[in-house]
């Protein structure tokens, strides 16, 4: 284990020389201007470091150029992959939040204690985040607000929520 972070994920490829469009997963696109080498993979274990050529951030997400990504084939070939920097260059969480890749895989329980699932995927949405939550047989959705996620415990690899009326029906 490397220790590396997914900022973004490679969603297509643009034009015939190889710049790629990725989908920011930082709170901060602008990030991307400060890189001079990234990793590229399909997950964690299977990135390869690359150079950098050129990067522009527009509202539609990033566009960047890898020095040795220099054709439209090249860089079909990465599409769905993601673009991963070292932990010690993740940027600097406010007290309170978390990567996306902390809370996924986390166990949920209830504050008594009732053991709910596991998160499987975090989706962003403008007003909070939205927790999926596999139980095995359904999902559930888990607003990641304070109101009802009462903790967070990475070292016990588990969450404590507020299961207030109707949270837990399937979706």
């Amino acid at each position: 284990m490397r220790g590396l972070i997914a900022i973004g994920h490679i969603t297509k490829s643009v034009g015939l020389r190889g710049e790629l469009k990725v989908v920011p997963l930082t709170a901060d696109p602008e990030r991307f201007h400060d890189l001079t080498s990234l990793w590229l993979g399909r997950d964690e274990s299977s990135a390869r470091e690359c150079r950098l050529a050129a990067c522009r951030v527009t509202p539609k997400g990033a566009f960047l150029r890898i020095v040795s990504i220099d054709n439209k084939e090249a860089a079909e070939e990465v599409r769905g992959w993601y673009v991963f920097v070292p932990e010690e260059q993740a940027l600097k969480l406010p007290r309170g939040t978390h990567f996306i890749h902390e809370i996924v895989g986390l166990a949920v329980e209830t504050e008594t204690g009732e053991r709910i699932g596991t998160v499987t995927d975090v989706q962003n949405y403008p007003a909070q985040d939205i927790w999926i939550v596999g139980t095995g047989s359904k999902e559930i959705m888990i607003p990641a607000v304070k109101e009802i996620v009462r903790q967070v415990d990475l070292k016990e690899k588990r969450i404590i929520i507020r299961a207030i009326e109707g949270l837990l029906d399937a979706n």
